[in-house]
């Protein structure tokens, strides 16, 4: 005995009141009863050994689960609990354990011990009958036990039956585990398991759930007698190879393994596979058969599309071989048809042609196979418009992708099915032919059976598709190549001009011709009505037509500008212009092709109609594109000569003729005239300068053009107009006298009567004409035109609207000749002096600066006026030389006041001509003057005249802050009287206004010129600057002036321009 044991004997002793024999029996009793067996077991122990709980526990690893707890006399509910620090834990494997007393204070974190107040434990293994310990039953009691060998027993037997019991019902709850989990894997197992009489029916016994997968139908409708035989669910055709298959395996005591289609519940066909063996039943003695069937339908339709892609790859490879060797386009379709259906397995095969008709029928051009009278019943077409193309091989064309019908009854697009199933065909495969992207054929394939295509197939029989489109253009390219070459060297020999109109309409007869067309044309573009064009050529049935124009609009020849080609293969006519579709209503067929020049731009057509529809145009087109290139250079070459000759004799701002053009319809016209008299007329236009100068030469080029206009408008019987160039324009009249001669001028200068509107803006022109007469005033070309010019002049200078020329006017151009040859010495040889006029105070009569004027003094001419020599230096190209001059000396003598002492107040003011200030040299010449006479900028100030700025108002703007920026000053002179602009006004950064003469000298009897002279002063005021007026001659106008607040003036009342002798001795002061 253990130390568990010992402790028993040596607890005090207690009375053994335990009838043996009848506790024995009683728990024999116990559990032999109905209800839980370990409850019963617990109360029954309980209630024998008199003690207060009984505990029967299940151990599993560190953890003891109570199975039944006996507690005062009812079962009360324990929940698991851990066994260590618990007498459970000392329950050792077939042995007793006893603590008689003190139970709770040995184990005191066993808190149940202590809240059931118990002082005894006894307790014994529980075991399996194999001898696997499973858990423990122990006595607990608030009394001590004494030991007793009844009691061992007891507990012995009590724990050897409920761990037989425990053992039982742990079998019992792993075998329904294993059954669940069996039964789940069979519901849900794909294949159908079953067991079956080996009988004629193959009766079933028993079916996994699998079979509703597998038939569709539900397990119990497959068993027993009564039910559908399983039998009855196997196709007809391998019946017999399964039974024979079965039987096989069975007399050779061995599985079988065999694959057969079967009908499912709702009529679907599908293979599977069958593995079994034949098995005895123990109890009855039969012959079973037990197995697993497995559908393999999609095992088998990839088998299938497999053995379809490998005869697939075998028909590309062989069909390859084909478009090697084949010499023609029939011999190559018609080796492809025959290798879809050898090589391929397809029942019938069939490659067809899209045409462009009305129908949009599709043209077999070969086939093979069985039922080669199927297509002769077919109506085929690509129009989605009709029932007959809307079936595959219309999908496939129009969308240029293959078109795949599994089952011809599945399409409702396939309207010939009766005659498809009448010929064994069940599915259909329709593959485009394609050049550069455009279908223009396809290959039909027709399976003898609903199958699908797998992608790897389709990918396949795509790229046979697509080489065979390849074999095709390219037999048909090397045709056309041959057909174009003889076209070309047909045309080229028929051909005989060189170029030119004739060139072009030998060209538009033979190219029709060789195409089979009814009429050829070429044409231009309308450069001056666009969206019009002008046949250069046009022929029909080999007679040449009238040219004629037509509006593009909407008719194949607009969508070739566009497209560049274009094909009408029928109905054409339909799209013809209105006026040509009486005459060209027969037309079906057109292609065209754009005429281009070197640039790539437009230039005219180039085209050909048929009277039936174009089915092939490549051939057409082809040509078209060869004969384009060298009509084209045709046109090009024509439109430069013309335009040669139009920049020759025209021109480019008024399209008029010009000088050229001018000179030699005079010369011919001198030659023709016999002494007939003729009259020439020069017309100059006055002022045209300014409104180039400040309106801009794009301004001025619309003002010429209207000039032009209203001169050509003008114009009588026998009168011919040109420009010469600049403002300058000749009018010819022939015939003519004086009289007739100065009619014409009156006309002429009516013409520019009312203001010319440009850009929203009135322009005055006048015109001065120059008048001279054949053969009285010159017998030659070149002097009939100087005489009108030496003519124009006078009366520009006269002011006189136009003159006749006289001998004696000769004699003033030689004159203008002479003064600027001396006006050039002059300024090479310091002939030029400065005159200085006195700028004044107004209010104190104290000088406040001058004004420095060139006089010009010569030998041989004496004083000439500036209003002279100016306007004649700005003519002969001077200006800017005079201008350098002056202020070269203007700063000369500066200097020289300086020098000798002389107190020069404010600033010496010099005239900038527009030229001069348009000039980048300006600045230059300012700066350099200035530092070669070291002068201070501040000692200058340039007048500028209004139209001087005006031409380019920003590069002014720039100009003059350039100069301020140097201290120079700016006076804007003669304002006023010029294209006035407030809003550059502002923008410039001028001093001084200096009000003009011709508004100061009529102010004291002229409101109108009052009015102007007060608007400038206060104008000038508000902007912050000072005002001069120019031409005070009176005390009254100094005064008035004055009044108005105009600080300062300059004119006669005060002093004329003096030399600088006089000036200084007047005006200046010597320090």
């Amino acid at each position: 005995m253990n130390d568990a044991y010992q402790e028993v004997a040596a607890a005090e002793a207690r009375p053994d009141a335990i009838d043996a024999r009848a506790a024995f029996r009683r728990l024999a009793d116990s559990l032999e009863a109905h209800g839980d067996f370990f409850d019963r077991l617990s109360r029954c122990l309980a209630e024998i050994l008199g003690v207060d709980h009984l505990l029967v526990a299940r151990i599993e690893g560190d953890l003891a689960h109570p199975l039944s707890f006996w507690s005062r006399g009812e079962h009360r509910h324990a929940a698991p609990y851990p066994l260590a620090g618990t007498p459970c834990a000392s329950v050792s494997d077939r042995s007793l354990c006893l603590f008689s007393r003190g139970v709770a204070a040995r184990f005191p974190d066993d808190a149940q011990l202590v809240e059931l107040e118990v002082e005894s434990y006894l307790g014994v293994s529980m075991c399996a009958p194999d001898g696997r310990p499973l858990g423990l039953v122990a006595a607990l009691d608030s009394r001590p036990l004494p030991g007793s060998s009844l009691v061992e027993e007891l507990l012995r037997l009590a724990a050897a039956r409920a761990g037989a019991e425990l053992a039982r019902q742990l079998a019992e709850r792993q075998q329904r585990i294993s059954t669940r989990r069996l039964e789940t894997l069979l519901r849900h197992l794909p294949s159908m398991i079953y067991r079956c009489h080996h009988d004629p029916y193959w009766t079933m016994e028993y079916v996994s759930q699998g079979a509703r997968g597998i038939t569709g139908y539900a397990p119990e409708a497959l068993l027993g007698e009564h039910a559908r035989r399983f039998a009855g669910l196997i196709h007809p055709a391998d019946q017999e190879r399964l039974v024979v298959s079965v039987e096989e395996a069975m007399a050779a005591e061995r599985p079988f393994a065999v694959n057969y289609r079967l009908y499912t519940a709702d009529g679907e066909l599908r293979w599977v596979r069958e593995q079994g063996q034949a098995v005895v039943d123990e109890s009855s003695g039969l012959c079973m058969i037990e197995g697993v069937i497995s559908d393999i339908s999609d095992h088998k339709r990839h088998e299938r599309q497999l053995e379809a892609s490998n005869r697939a790859l075998r028909l590309l490879s062989r069909c390859n071989a084909a478009l090697i060797h084949a010499a023609t386009e029939t011999q190559l379709l018609q080796a492809v048809c025959r290798l879809a259906v050898e090589v391929g397995g397809y029942r019938f095969a069939w490659v067809g042609e899209a045409r462009h008709d009305g129908a949009k029928s599709i043209v077999p051009l070969a086939q093979a196979g069985i039922g080669t009278t199927y297509l002769s019943q077919l109506s085929l077409s690509w129009s989605a418009e009709t029932p007959s193309g809307r079936g595959p091989a219309g999908r496939a064309l129009r969308s240029g992708r293959a078109e795949v019908v599994s089952c011809i009854d599945d399409d409702p697009g396939f309207v010939w099915r009766e005659a498809a199933r009448a010929h064994g065909y069940h599915g259909v495969v329709a593959l485009p032919l394609k050049q550069e992207g455009r279908p223009f054929g396809l290959l039909v394939l027709y399976q003898g059976r609903p199958q699908a295509v797998s992608a790897d197939e389709l990918r396949l029989l795509g790229e046979l598709a697509d080489n065979l489109a390849y074999g095709v253009t390219t037999l048909r390219n090397r045709r056309e190549q041959q057909q174009i070459q003889q076209a070309v060297l047909t045309i080229a020999g028929a051909v005989s001009a060189r170029g030119g109109d004739e060139w072009l309409d030998q060209l538009a007869r033979q190219m029709a011709k060789a195409v089979g067309g009814q009429l050829g044309f070429v044409a231009r573009l309308d450069s001056d009505t666009p969206g019009q064009a002008t046949t250069l050529a046009a022929v029909v049935d080999g007679e040449s037509l009238t040219n004629f124009s037509y509006l593009l609009a909407g008719t194949p020849c607009g969508q070739v500008l566009e497209a560049g080609e274009v094909v009408v293969h029928d109905q054409a006519a339909a799209a013809l212009p209105p006026a040509l579709r009486d005459s060209l209503g027969w037309v079906r067929g057109y292609a065209g092709r754009r005429l281009e020049n070197a640039e790539g731009r437009a230039i005219g057509l180039l085209g050909v109609m048929f009277a039936e529809p174009l089915e092939e145009a490549t051939f057409v087109t082809s040509l078209l594109q060869i004969f384009a290139s060298r009509v084209g250079a045709e046109l090009t070459r024509q439109a430069d000569e013309a335009n040669i000759r139009r920049l020759a004799y025209e021109d480019a701002a008024t399209g008029l003729p010009n000088r050229t053009a001018f000179t030699e319809r005079l010369e011919r016209a001198l030659k023709a005239s016999r002494g007939r008299p003729l009259a020439l007329l020069f017309l100059d236009l006055n002022r045209f300068k300014e409104i180039n100068d400040t309106q801009g030469h794009d301004v001025g080029d619309r003002v010429l053009a209207g000039v032009a206009e209203r001169f050509a408008a003008a114009l009588g019987e026998g009168e011919f107009l040109a420009r010469l160039g600049g403002d300058e324009f000749v009018v010819m009249v022939d015939p003519a006298d004086r009289v007739a001669a100065c009619a014409a001028a009156e006309r002429l200068q009516r013409a520019l009567a009312a203001p010319l509107r440009i850009l929203h803006q009135a322009f005055e022109v006048a015109v001065s004409i120059g008048i001279a007469l054949y053969p009285q005033h010159a017998a030659s070309a070149r002097e009939l035109l100087k005489h009108t010019d030496i003519a124009m002049y006078h009366a520009k200078q006269r002011g006189e609207r136009y003159c006749v020329f006289e001998p004696y006017l000769g004699t003033r151009v030689g004159e203008r000749l002479r003064m600027a040859a001396r006006l050039a010495w002059a300024l090479e040889h310091d002939g030029l002096s400065l005159y200085f006029q006195p700028q004044v105070d107004l209010a104190s009569g104290r000088l406040v600066g001058a004004e420095a004027l060139c006089r010009w003094f010569d030998d041989e001419l004496g004083a000439v006026s500036p209003a002279e020599f100016i306007p004649l230096a700005e003519e002969r190209g001077l200006i800017h030389r005079l201008g350098a001059w002056v202020i070269d000396a203007a700063c000369r003598q500066l200097a020289a006041w300086r020098a000798r002492g002389v107190d020069f107040p404010g600033r010496l003011a010099i005239n900038v001509a527009s030229a001069q200030f348009e000039d980048e040299q300006l600045f230059d010449e300012l700066q350099d003057a200035l530092a070669r006479h070291g002068v201070a900028s501040e000692c200058l100030a340039l007048e500028l005249t209004e139209s001087g700025f005006m031409h380019d108002p920003d590069q002014a703007v720039a100009i003059t802050q350039r100069l301020k920026a140097e201290g120079l000053a700016l006076h804007i002179d003669d304002f006023g009287t010029g294209y006035s602009s407030l809003a550059y006004l502002k923008r410039f950064d001028a001093d001084k206004i200096k009000i003009d003469i011709s508004f100061v000298r009529d102010m004291l009897s002229d409101a109108n010129d009052h009015a102007i002279v007060t608007t400038i002063i206060a104008m000038a005021e508000s902007l912050g600057l000072s005002t001069l007026a120019e031409g005070v001659e009176s005390r009254d106008q100094a005064e008035a002036l004055r009044a108005l607040g105009c600080p300062e003036g300059q004119g006669y009342f005060y002093s004329p321009p003096l030399p600088e002798e006089a000036f200084c001795r007047q005006w200046l002061v010597a320090e």
